[in-house]
C-alpha cells in the first residue's frame, strides 16, 4: 500500500500553491507526529481565538518527542511564517512540516496524512481533528474532538498516553 500511496503523492497535483515541503524542516529522527488541525481543536469551531492552546503547550512539553504537522485548511493560503506566528517562538522548531493538499474529497484529511507519512519514518502517529469525515471509518490515527470545545486538558491527557504507546501499523 504505501508504493502505491507514493506513486499517487509523486503524481497528484498539488490543489494550491502551497509551499515546498524543504520550506519545513521535517520531523526529528525518532520522533512522533502529531497532525494538527486548527478550527475545532485549537480553538472551538471557527472562532480563530486558538483559546487551547495551553492545552497544546502542556502536552508538548511533557513530550518532547512530539513533531506538530498541520492539517488545518488555513495551511492553504498562509505562509510559513502566517502559521507560525499563531504559537511562541519557543515551539517553532518543533512544527516541522505541512500536509499536502490533495482535494481528492474522499476522506482527504486520512489520505494527506498518509501521503506525509509516506516520505517518513517514524513510529507513532495521531491526528488532532472536529470533522470525522475526513478520516476512514475507524482509523487508527484519528482522535476525534468536539468541534465546539476543541482540546481540553482531559484529552491532551489522553494524547499522551496515545502518542506514547501505540505504534504505527505497517499496510
Amino acid at each position: 500500500m504505501l508504493s502505491w500511496l507514493r506513486s499517487v503523492v509523486r503524481d497528484q497535483k498539488l490543489v494550491s500553491d502551497q509551499l515546498p515541503a524543504s520550506a519545513w524542516p521535517g520531523p526529528r529522527p525518532g520522533s512522533s507526529i502529531l497532525f494538527l488541525d486548527f478550527d475545532g481543536v485549537m480553538h472551538p469551531a471557527e472562532s480563530g481565538s486558538f483559546t487551547n492552546l495551553p492545552h497544546l503547550l502542556r502536552f508538548l512539553e511533557s513530550c518532547p518527542h512530539v513533531d506538530l504537522v498541520l492539517t488545518t485548511n488555513w495551511r492553504i493560503n498562509a505562509s510559513r511564517d502566517q502559521l507560525l506566528s499563531h504559537f511562541p517562538p519557543s515551539i517553532h522548531s518543533r512544527i516541522v512540516g505541512v500536509t499536502p493538499v490533495l482535494g481528492d474529497g474522499v476522506s482527504e484529511r486520512q489520505r494527506e496524512c498518509e501521503a506525509y507519512l509516506a516520505g517518513v519514518h517514524i513510529r507513532h502517529a495521531v491526528a488532532l481533528d472536529d470533522d470525522a469525515s475526513l478520516f476512514d471509518t475507524g482509523s487508527t490515527i484519528l482522535m476525534l474532538l468536539d468541534r465546539y470545545v476543541g482540546l481540553d486538558a482531559a484529552q491532551a491527557t489522553s494524547l499522551i498516553y496515545r502518542l506514547s504507546s501505540r505504534p504505527l501499523q505497517e499496510a
